[in-house]
Order: C-alpha cells, then structure tokens, then sequence
C-alpha cells in the first residue's frame, strides 16, 4: 500500500511541476519569460558609436505553447544578429524552425538564452556575431507595452499576424 501511495503522490508531484502527466513533457511556461530583455553593451572606445547599444529579446505570447519574439544581439566592433519568428514549445524549450536556422530559446529560471551549438543561424549575424550561449537574466525583465507590440507589427507584419491569429485568450 505504500509503495502505490509514493506513486500517486510521484504523479502527482509530476503533474504539478510539468503540467502533464506524460513522462518528457516539459511544456515552457509561456506567461512566466513572456516580455522583454535588455542588457547595456559597454565597448572599448575605438572612436565611433556602435549601431547597436544593447542586447534585446522581446517574447510575446501567441498561445500557451508558441510565442512571437524578436532579438538583436550587441557584440564588439559593430557586430550584431538579428533573428525574429514564432517558436514552438518542445520538449522544455522554445524552438524555431526556419529553412535550415534551428534555434532553441532555454529559461532555467534564473537565465533566459539561446542554443545554436551547430551554428545554424549564422547567416543572422555578421562576422563576429552567435546566438548559442548568449542569454539575459532573468531579473532584466519587464512587461511589453502596447508600443512594443505596434514596432513589431510594423517591422514584421505577416509574420506578427499569424501570431495574432493563433491567440486565445
């Protein structure tokens, strides 16, 4: 009787951490890193400004397993990546998925960062630029403001209404 009662109390504790009862489902907590991050890029002074200032990471939510988000990353000497989509919920990350770009958005609670070991969005960034272990604290964030969400529609219309026309409320 004890050893069913530590399984159901095993489950049950499961269920309360993940959402799911089924084993390797990590569902992200969308509504727990949805909003924006910044970090202040400071330089050596070389004698002219850099384009890019900070580094930045907006998530907006499209529904509880899919958000919208939109990222440049500050590096030395004016290098910089950009990379904006929808990106699914799997397997406790955020994952997007375009044409041979495969980038994992991770939170562990204290971080917010990407995954790119293979180096296969590259081609969003300039010489010196990566995504794979760049991350922002998770203490860096704040809500998105209704301005946020006009930029974005207005950088990234298409891809911003196809967010929209997946929210549920």
């Amino acid at each position: 009787m004890r050893n069913v009662l530590a399984i159901v109390l095993a489950v049950v504790g499961s269920i309360a951490v993940t959402g799911s009862a089924s084993a390797g489902d990590r569902t992200v907590k969308i509504r727990a890193i949805e909003g924006a991050y910044r970090v202040p890029m400071k330089f050596p002074d070389t004698g002219t400004v850099p384009d890019l200032t900070e580094s930045r990471l907006q998530i907006f939510r499209c529904t509880d397993h899919s958000v919208y988000f939109f990222t440049e990353l500050a590096f030395a000497a004016d290098h910089q990546c950009s990379l904006s989509g929808i990106a699914e919920s799997d397997k406790g990350a955020l994952i997007y998925r375009e044409d041979s770009c495969t980038l994992r958005i991770v939170a562990d609670g204290k971080r917010i960062g990407f995954s790119d070991p293979k180096e296969s969005c590259s081609s969003r960034c300039s010489a010196r630029g990566h995504f794979d272990g760049i991350g922002f604290a998770m203490t860096s964030r704040r809500g998105t403001t209704k301005t946020d969400r006009s930029k974005i529609a207005a950088f990234d219309g298409e891809v911003w209404k196809r967010c929209r026309g997946r929210t549920r409320n």
